[in-house]
């Protein structure tokens, strides 16, 4: 699962004309926040190239070019930011704007790993179990996921019990958990979607995996939540609808879900699925970031530089009214 606002789309390593020698979009109302990126990134400012980067990758303001991505990416990674450089990797595992390229996957990967990026590590982690680019090693993959998992990265922690769990015996925990699911336990109708969704013990199968979230988002559950708007908002065994995605975030982040926090963040600073406010996108970064959510400071801080200080304060209201609540419902 990928991260929100700050993305996890991937760049190459290709070579482009100098930054000043582009041209920058025509600036418009709806794209002022563009032409600055451009000004910034131009200007040297290596966060400012990955996100310009992720405009073009996205089409977020801009006409979508993945090969003006890769640019701007590799510019950034080139700077060592290791945010750049994951995606650099990203890009070369999936194929986005470059030759599907394992081992330049990897490469890039260790790069931002060692600089301490948890998504990168856990990134990693996945190439090492799958053996692409790299020999195939569980033991590195779980040591990995293991340094991702520690820095609070949800996805690196399900992958990390993924992982110690032996090929031959996912079977056994697919069984286990498809007899838990059909007896009505959420936790097990969640778990087992997951494993459709991965293909862990059984044919990857989107659709499937999609009825065992449902089924489990229905009784409250808010990691299911969480998992089906993030299927729904990528079109994975469904048809992709923001606005869908936003109603079982929105479930999940009042449920208790930091992902889901996040990601509602993520909807709402960016205007999907649901009219763009930045305070109220603020608002669950902030309890993102009370429970630990990896992204959720970054986040924050990006967010920070485009309020007012009375819309922080709005914002921080509002996150205090959401806690409120859940403790008044806890008594």
């Amino acid at each position: 699962m990928k991260s929100y606002f700050l993305p996890i789309i991937a760049a190459v390593l290709i070579s482009g004309a100098p930054a000043q020698a582009r041209q920058a979009p025509s600036a418009s109302a709806e794209r002022e926040e563009v032409a600055a990126l451009w000004n910034r990134a131009g200007h040297g400012e290596a966060e400012a190239q990955n996100d310009l980067g992720h405009r073009y990758a996205t089409g977020r303001g801009v006409k979508k070019d993945q090969s003006e991505a890769v640019y701007w990416f590799l510019k950034a990674a080139g700077q060592g930011l290791p945010a750049a450089q994951n995606n650099l990797g990203l890009a070369h595992a999936e194929g986005r704007g470059v030759p599907k390229d394992d081992a330049e996957a990897v490469y890039w990967y260790r790069r931002a790993a060692t600089r301490g990026s948890a998504e990168a590590q856990s990134n990693l982690g996945l190439m090492y179990l799958a053996g692409r680019g790299v020999p195939q090693s569980r033991a590195e993959a779980v040591r990995w996921y293991q340094r991702a998992a520690t820095q609070g990265l949800r996805e690196a922690q399900v992958r990390l019990h993924f992982a110690r769990v032996p090929k031959e015996e996912s079977g056994e925990l697919f069984q286990l958990y498809r007899r838990g699911a059909l007896k009505g336990s959420a936790r097990a109708q969640n778990n087992l979607g997951f494993m459709y969704a991965t293909g862990r013990g059984v044919k990857r199968d989107y659709h499937e995996a999609v009825y065992w979230y449902f089924k489990a988002a229905r009784t409250g559950l808010a990691v299911a939540q969480f998992n089906l708007g993030y299927a729904t908002a990528n079109g994975h065994g469904v048809a992709k609808n923001n606005r869908e995605a936003v109603f079982w975030y929105m479930e999940g982040a009042r449920g208790g879900s930091a992902q889901a926090q996040n990601a509602l963040g993520f909807m709402y600073a960016l205007g999907r699925g649901v009219s763009r406010d930045r305070v109220e996108a603020y608002r669950w970064f902030l309890l993102a970031d009370a429970q630990g959510q990896e992204n959720a400071p970054k986040n924050l801080a990006r967010l920070e530089r485009l309020l007012k200080p009375d819309e922080v304060a709005e914002a921080e209201r509002r996150a205090e009214q959401v806690r409120w609540v859940r403790r008044f419902r806890r008594q």
